[in-house]
């Protein structure tokens, strides 16, 4: 239950002795955010491939059957029902060959839909250390979640572990089968194979979660110009609206959260890969965590994974619909907020979204006002070229040393 009064919350009464602050310098080595251009970025995604448009660098092996993996409504998608009729088929989707040289750890991401399949048998996901020969006897069959889904919308999210493959190169892939008794669809999105560790998963019945909610508003209203340090018992609850996925941001620590009615939100730089996934609802404890600003957006500094626990999937964030002079007005209150507004993009330098060599900044333009949009060069869609005209757009409104929406992925724009 969120606590209804400030003071019992952030102990702005000293003598409550609830929270207290503690002053001091916004110096490390580390710095929060990088300005476009500057610094050393730090992105661990080795490979990603968001199947929107195209496979990428995924080719389809038949052992048998004349169905094919394809894009369809933005997944790569297989089914051997077609008019009516179920069709036997043994599919792979083959990935290029992925280094990972110079790699102590790495995990792989996707997300998945199955249904109407004889049995979850039908469906598995693969790796081989063979980069040449596409027989099913060199491919060895890695375990994730595998699960039946009731609806189109509810998107399974499995992290596979794949640090045994350290120093190696391989191949991984997705294999289908259907019989002319029964043919499940299968539909995949947003692959992508990132250096570390997969994040700890928090117990559900973790006591250290039994704490009393406090609003990410009040957390947000104990910076008073200096960083704090917060150090009584809460923890605060928001949607993650950032998209590791899509890849547009400065560090592949940072996630941003906002509360569930799209009210106010704020930046978590994580001590580690932050893979929480755009629609995750999570809980974040905040004692002894640092909140701090950079370059005017607030955040809360190096807050370890064990801190934060997901608590819902796919849950959807209603964005703001306002037009570009509204949000650089009233940037500091919609900061790590989704925003929409109506308006053209540019770019000074070129006709696509940005350069796979350096960051980029676009604008936004809705006639006489405009916006900055940042597009990190490892971006998933960095190279697509940007649609004429005017267009719906969403993105993550933020500040870094002016005002900013930043979309995360191609679907934000419209």
């Amino acid at each position: 239950m969120i606590m209804k009064n400030l003071g019992k919350i952030i102990g702005l009464l000293l003598i409550t002795s609830i929270f207290s602050f503690v002053a001091c310098d916004n110096v490390g080595e580390d710095d929060p955010f990088l300005k476009p251009g500057e610094g050393v970025v730090i992105k661990d995604a080795i490979y990603n491939e968001t199947f929107e448009e195209t496979l990428g660098g995924f080719k389809n092996y038949s052992v048998s059957g004349v169905d094919t993996f394809a894009i369809d409504y933005g997944a790569a998608q297989v089914s051997g029902y077609v008019d009516n009729v179920n069709r036997e088929n043994d599919l792979w989707l083959i990935s290029p060959t992925i280094n990972l040289a110079n790699v102590d750890s790495a995990y792989v991401y996707f997300e998945y839909i199955f249904r109407y399949g004889a049995s979850l048998n039908d469906i598995s996901f693969n790796v081989t250390e063979d980069l040449t020969s596409n027989d099913p006897e060199v491919w060895t069959s890695l375990e994730f979640d595998l699960v039946s889904a009731s609806d189109w919308n509810t998107w399974t999210k499995p992290e596979i572990d794949l640090t045994a493959y350290s120093g190696k190169k391989i191949r991984l892939a997705f294999h289908y089968i259907s019989t002319t008794v029964k043919a499940g669809t299968w539909e995949i999105k947003n692959f992508a194979i990132y250096k570390g560790s997969i994040p700890p998963m928090v117990p559900e019945d973790n006591p250290a979660f039994d704490v009393e909610e406090v609003s990410i508003a009040q957390i947000r209203s104990m910076y008073q110009g200096a960083t704090v340090k917060i150090a009584g018992e809460g923890k605060i609850v928001g949607v993650v609206i950032s998209d590791n996925v899509g890849g547009n941001s400065s560090s592949l620590r940072n996630m941003v959260i906002a509360s569930e009615d799209n009210s106010t939100g704020i930046m978590i730089r994580c001590t580690g890969n932050a893979s929480y996934t755009l629609g995750d609802k999570v809980e974040i404890l905040v004692k002894d965590q640092s909140l701090e600003q950079y370059n005017g957006a607030m955040q809360l500094n190096n807050v370890p994974l064990t801190n934060i626990r997901v608590i819902a999937k796919n849950v959807n964030i209603e964005s703001k619909k306002m037009t570009v002079a509204e949000l650089v007005t009233n940037i500091d209150a919609s900061e790590s907020t989704l925003v929409t507004v109506n308006g053209t993009i540019t770019n000074p330098n070129g006709t696509t979204y940005g350069s796979s060599s350096k960051h980029t900044t676009l604008k936004i333009t809705d006639g006489a006002s405009s916006i900055s949009s940042f597009v990190a060069s490892y971006s998933s869609f960095v190279n697509e070229q940007i649609p004429e005209g005017t267009h719906e757009i969403t993105g993550i409104a933020g500040i870094n040393g002016g005002p900013q929406l930043n979309i995360r992925n191609l679907k934000d724009v419209k």
